[in-house]
């Protein structure tokens, strides 16, 4: 079985991104490895400019760039996470480099792109205990291919989903480009932003239209549970959605 791990952005105030360093790494130092993740593998990203560096983050992998393309690479370690404050931090060691992430939901801008990201982000890198990179970016969560197109709800808590025509076929469809979702709970139509980490997933603030619905459907039951997914599994044209360890959404291809 493909587990494939997946997480959304709350809109703040314009962040800026950039802020002078302590002081530049050694180059040579700085090329310990040349491993890099591969493009399907990174779910985060990282980026600054003045200067430029950028850090993707895979499953197993979490690889740093200086502004000449060195590498620093360390292995992949989960992140503690202050719910209430809805920020995120992790803490790498790849040899005497200590590597610590602060993610924060709230947009932001490079200033030298249109793409705009729905997380900010600060990074510290130490050499040795002495901080030789401290700077402010934007990050922006990508979600696996796999995910992309449209998925019909076939189960929901274990019981199957009529076919018969008497309500609206519920579904969800994904935009990896754009790491939106929308779909159908069986009567309003619903889209918002989805974000993940390994097996990992969340619809946070998901958006419905205001039809009433005065016809047989599942949308409370399904709306309540989407909102207690937090991991998903890709199996051949299955996507399953979990609530810790209990299926709660299958759906099919």
């Amino acid at each position: 079985m493909k587990k494939i791990v997946l997480l959304t952005a709350a809109i703040g105030a314009v962040f800026l991104s950039s802020c002078k360093s302590t002081r530049q790494p050694s180059v040579d130092k700085m090329q310990i490895e040349q491993n890099t993740a591969s493009e399907e593998e990174v779910f985060l990203k990282i980026f600054g400019v003045e200067p430029f560096w950028n850090i993707d983050i895979a499953e197993d992998i979490v690889v740093f760039k200086d502004v000449e393309g060195k590498v620093v690479t360390f292995k992949y370690a989960v992140p503690s996470e202050d719910k209430e404050n809805m920020t995120k931090t992790y803490h790498l060691l790849s040899g005497g480099y200590d590597l610590t992430i602060h993610i924060v939901e709230g947009y932001c801008t490079d200033g030298m792109s249109d793409k705009d990201s729905a997380y900010k982000a600060d990074m510290q890198l130490k050499e040795n205990g002495k901080i030789v990179w401290e700077h402010k970016g934007c990050a922006h969560y990508l979600l696996h291919p796999e995910l992309e197109g449209k998925w019909i709800l076939k189960q929901l808590n274990h019981k199957k989903i009529s076919e018969d025509g008497s309500y609206a076929t519920p579904y969800l469809e994904f935009d990896t480009t754009e790491n939106r979702v929308s779909g159908n709970t069986s009567c309003n139509g619903i889209s918002g932003s989805v974000i993940t980490e390994g097996s990992l997933i969340k619809f946070p603030h998901m958006a419905t239209t205001l039809m009433m619905c005065v016809n047989e459907n599942v949308e409370q039951e399904f709306l309540e549970v989407i909102e207690q997914v937090t991991r998903y599994e890709i199996e051949g044209n299955e996507l399953r959605l979990y609530a810790g360890q209990q299926l709660k959404m299958l759906f099919k291809k």
